[in-house]
């Protein structure tokens, strides 16, 4: 194969592994942005008090966490394609828990799994960006978030205009993880070679090397940034 036709193949990967992981981020920020929307209605279904929408977003925050803090080994252990395609499936099946849940208890319950699965898609993306694209790239995933976040409220909103309830929003979102999934699983071979490509730039061997949490914990950087966060939230 010849240098151009290799990179002309390069180039297509990349672009094929930054259009998929766009469309995953734009899937991520959906049921953020329903929420809201569909909450009301929700409350009525379940006959819960307006606060316990909070108990609702704490199950799904913990789930998140439990993951979160182990993306690079879920990374590292499965791949980044495998993690995304069993992320996807179980977001999308907690989805549809949640559009099915028969009572309140089981509505934590699937959302408890919606934020493990979570969690495991976003600390992972952006894990795998770290290690692989350009900041510049890194910046529109998280964009693409927000385009995501824009569109749940007018997707609930629409369904609710025409008389569907609440539960229809979040099946036809956790459907198309699924099918998003399939994509990913389809085109795992692209997810792969960016790992090879990566895998042989200069001291990529030492930059790809686990760290330990003590060894992170210690570099001042990190307590900076866990500060920025926290405040943000």
């Amino acid at each position: 194969m010849t240098d151009t036709a290799r990179t002309t193949k390069q180039t297509a990967s990349v672009l094929g592994v930054v259009i998929m992981a766009y469309a995953i981020f734009i899937l991520l920020g959906v049921p953020d942005g329903m929420l809201g929307v569909a909450w009301p209605s929700m409350q009525t279904t379940f006959g819960v008090a307006l606060g316990q929408m909070g108990v609702l977003l704490l199950a799904t925050t913990a789930g998140f966490v439990i993951t979160s803090f182990s993306a690079g080994r879920l990374i590292t252990r499965l791949g980044i394609a495998r993690l995304l395609t069993i992320s996807l499936i179980a977001r999308g099946l907690s989805l549809a828990a949640m559009g099915l849940a028969p009572s309140w208890p089981a509505l934590v319950a699937a959302a408890f799994c919606f934020g493990i699965s979570s969690g495991a898609i976003d600390a992972g993306m952006n894990t795998y960006f770290a290690m692989n694209l350009s900041p510049r790239l890194m910046n529109w995933l998280h964009a693409s978030f927000g385009l995501g976040a824009t569109l749940g409220p007018l997707l609930m909103t629409s369904l609710l205009s025409v008389g569907a309830v609440w539960r229809w929003g979040y099946g036809i979102v956790g459907a198309a993880h699924l099918l998003l999934a399939l994509w990913v699983l389809l085109r795992a071979s692209e997810w792969r070679r960016q790992d090879a490509t990566a895998a042989q730039e200069p001291g990529a061997a030492q930059a790809a090397k686990p760290k330990g949490y003590l060894a992170t914990l210690s570099r001042p950087i990190v307590w900076v940034n866990i500060a920025l966060f926290f405040f943000y939230t």
